[in-house]
């Protein structure tokens, strides 16, 4: 069995060398950044915003005023605006329009913004995915060594690892885990993210 978890530990060993091999088309920093097309998707979406930000704060200063004129217009049961006044008439066609025309921005901009925000993550998201697999490269490169030292002291001295295979694997794989995790942590932070 502890034939079985030394292999085991070796075969995650070349695989995360592997991975990390297949990721090195990140030279610098600056390739983690948007790219052209993305970069202009975001002015597009930042643009977008700004208009939808204007013509919602017309909306809602035209819904405002419909209802600073209707404060002195006398309603229905149903709580519609009396239609036998001139004003009862128009609040009645004028307010339901504007109230959905200040949702519909509304809509409209809360789409645009979390488009902004997914567009904004990209960079953080492709450092993320960098860092993880540097990390369980240099956390497996640290570990490897003392998984070897411990099964050689133990066949040194005579100590029989046989019988202890099951922790000796949880602890390499605690390890391993919680070394990554703290490696990605220092990466993330020197990137900036």
């Amino acid at each position: 069995m502890l034939l079985l978890l030394t292999l085991f530990v070796s075969v995650v060993w070349i695989w995360s060398e592997f991975k990390s091999f297949l990721s090195r088309e990140i030279r610098q920093t600056s390739d983690f950044k948007l790219n052209s097309e993305d970069a202009r998707k975001l002015r597009d979406y930042q643009r977008k915003e700004r208009s939808l930000k204007g013509s919602l704060a017309r909306a809602m200063n035209k819904v405002a005023s419909l209802e600073l004129l209707a404060k002195g217009v006398r309603r229905t049961k149903a709580g519609r605006f009396d239609r036998r006044s001139k004003l009862g008439k128009k609040l009645s066609k004028e307010m339901p329009r504007a109230r959905a025309l200040e949702l519909r921005y509304q809509n409209e901009l809360s789409n645009i913004q979390l488009e902004i925000e997914l567009l904004s993550a990209f960079p953080e998201a492709r450092a993320s995915n960098w860092a993880e697999t540097e990390a369980r490269r240099v956390a497996n490169r640290l570990i490897l060594p003392v998984f070897a030292s411990v099964l050689i002291l133990a066949a040194l001295f005579g100590y029989p690892i046989e019988d202890h295979w099951f922790v000796l694997g949880v602890s390499w794989f605690a390890l391993l885990q919680i070394y990554g995790k703290v490696q990605k942590k220092i990466l993330m932070e020197k990137l900036g993210y």
